[in-house]
């Protein structure tokens, strides 16, 4: 989310009107056709100055190969895949939470504890065609990167796909680097503004029925929200000094932790070379 809001106040970018456009979320369900004209009108007026269409559907992901061929099929230009990743625990823990504060709400499942949830998730071996009715299924499958990534590397290259470490987004000492290098990939000038590291976080709330609310507004609203973002982090400010939880009701168990480090430990391996090669900062000169 910060790195989008970021990338959509640079004139290089077209952001589109919802950050998350989810397009081509029915290539999993097996549809093959899409219109770029029709996907066209998921953003913003163009100006004439500016590169590239941006959005940002995390879904997509878990969705490869369907997903990335659509997206290669129907744009057929030169596309640009940067995958933002984060430490697979950390990154489960962190969905867990969005399902249980955002996704669930919207659409209205009941509440699962982290057991259960896991419990309810696939294995990587039976990770093949998600569907966007049963996405929150593979939230232990996004973990596993060396899969994931490999999917959209064969669909479009090392050229074409780069990966950000989601930490760097919080330190400002390696961040610029990080713009830099992202920069360079792009084929733009540096960024007319420096990104301020910032922590995106999924919060609990004491209202569901409020927060469901305020969820849909957010939804219809979204456009709006990208071109004024000062009115939206003071609503935020104020929705969430009436309506957050001050102690979390999520409870985590220590060895549930070390069950998932070590399972995406050893479905990992040999991870850090695969990025070594596609790393923004292994694309500079």
């Amino acid at each position: 989310t910060m790195l989008f809001r970021f990338m959509s106040s640079q004139r290089a970018f077209v952001p589109s009107l919802r950050q998350q456009t989810n397009f081509f979320l029915g290539a999993m369900d097996g549809r093959t056709a899409f219109s770029s004209t029709v996907y066209e009108q998921c953003f913003a007026d163009r100006p004439i100055d500016s590169q590239w269409l941006l959005e940002a559907s995390p879904l997509y992901f878990a969705g490869a190969p369907s997903t990335a061929e659509a997206i290669r099929n129907t744009l057929n230009g030169d596309v640009r895949v940067l995958i933002s990743y984060r430490a697979p625990v950390e990154r489960f823990l962190s969905l867990y939470r969005h399902v249980i504060t955002k996704r669930g709400l919207r659409q209205n499942t009941h509440r699962q504890s982290i057991e259960e949830f896991l419990e309810a998730c696939v294995g990587i071996e039976q990770w093949r065609f998600p569907t966007d009715r049963n996405i929150s299924e593979f939230g232990f499958v996004e973990g596993c990167y060396k899969e994931g990534v490999a999917r959209w590397l064969r669909t479009f290259g090392q050229e074409n796909v780069g990966v950000l470490d989601f930490r760097v987004l919080s330190r400002a000492e390696k961040l610029q680097l990080e713009m830099d290098a992202l920069a360079d990939w792009l084929g733009i000038n540096r960024f007319e503004a420096p990104l301020v590291p910032t922590e995106n976080q999924s919060r609990e709330v004491r209202f569901n029925s409020v927060h469901r609310l305020a969820l849909s507004l957010n939804d219809n609203l979204e456009g709006f929200f990208h071109s004024y973002p000062w009115f939206r982090a003071a609503l935020r400010r104020m929705y969430y000094a009436a309506n957050q939880r001050q102690k979390s009701r999520i409870e985590i168990d220590d060895e549930l932790l070390k069950q998932l480090e070590q399972q995406y430990s050893l479905l990992n391996q040999g991870l850090d070379e695969l990025f070594a090669d596609i790393s923004l900062g292994a694309r500079r000169p």
